[in-house]
C-alpha cells in the first residue's frame, strides 16, 4: 500500500510536468471535456479540469510512471516459471491490478491478497527467489485467490517500486544539473 502511495505522489509531481490541466482532462476523459466545451466553451472547460485535476487518469498516471521509469531487469532472475513477465503489455496488466489492489484497500477495506505478501518461494535451481507467487491459485483466511489476482510477489514489487522512483530521482537531478549552467554563481 505504501509503495503504490510513494509513486502515485512522484507520478503526480511528475504528471504535472506534462500538459496543463485542461490538456491532462483531454487525455483522460474526452468525452468529458467535448460536453463541457459545448456547454460553456474553454472557460467551464479549464474550471473542471482545475476542480479534478488531482484525480484524473490515477491509475493510468501511476503506470505510466513506472513504465517510463522501468529499472533494468534484474540480472539474477528465477527460473522462467517463477519469473514475472517483463514485456510493457503484461507489467502494463499488472501493475493496473495492483493499483486496483491498492485503491480496494484503501478505500474500501479489502486488503491486499495475501498471497502477495508471502515470503518467496527460493528457487534452488536458480538460486533465486520467485518473483510471483506459485501454483494456479492460492487459499488463505478463508479466502482464494488466482494467479491471475496475484501478479507479483512483495520483494519484486519493491524492486519495481525502489527502481522506479530512483530514476526519476536521477531524472530530475539531471535536469538540475543541466540548468544550473545557465544560472550564475551568486543565484545558485
Amino acid at each position: 500500500l505504501l509503495l503504490v502511495s510513494a509513486i502515485e505522489t512522484a507520478a503526480e509531481h511528475w504528471r504535472s510536468d506534462h500538459g496543463s490541466p485542461s490538456e491532462r482532462l483531454q487525455e483522460s476523459k474526452p468525452t468529458l471535456k467535448a460536453r463541457l466545451h459545448t456547454a460553456g466553451g474553454d472557460e467551464l472547460v479549464d474550471f473542471v479540469a482545475n476542480e479534478i485535476i488531482d484525480s484524473l487518469g490515477a491509475t493510468n498516471k501511476f503506470v505510466k510512471f513506472v513504465l517510463e521509469h522501468l529499472p533494468p531487469e534484474p540480472k539474477d532472475r528465477p527460473s522462467p516459471a517463477f519469473q514475472i513477465p517483463c514485456s510493457k503489455t503484461k507489467l502494463r496488466e499488472n501493475l493496473a491490478l495492483i493499483y486496483k489492489h491498492r485503491s480496494d484497500a484503501l478505500h474500501g477495506g479489502t486488503p491486499f491478497p495475501a498471497p502477495m505478501c508471502e515470503a518467496p518461494y527460493f528457487d534452488q535451481e536458480s538460486k533465486q527467489f520467485a518473483d510471483k507467487p506459485l501454483g494456479l491459485a492460492s487459499k488463505s483466511h478463508g479466502s482464494v485467490w488466482t494467479a491471475a489476482d496475484t501478479p507479483i510477489l512483495l520483494h519484486a514489487f519493491e524492486y519495481i517500486s525502489r527502481g522506479a522512483l530512483i530514476r526519476w530521482w536521477d531524472s530530475m537531478a539531471n535536469q538540475v544539473k543541466g540548468s544550473a549552467k545557465a544560472v550564475p554563481a551568486r543565484h545558485r
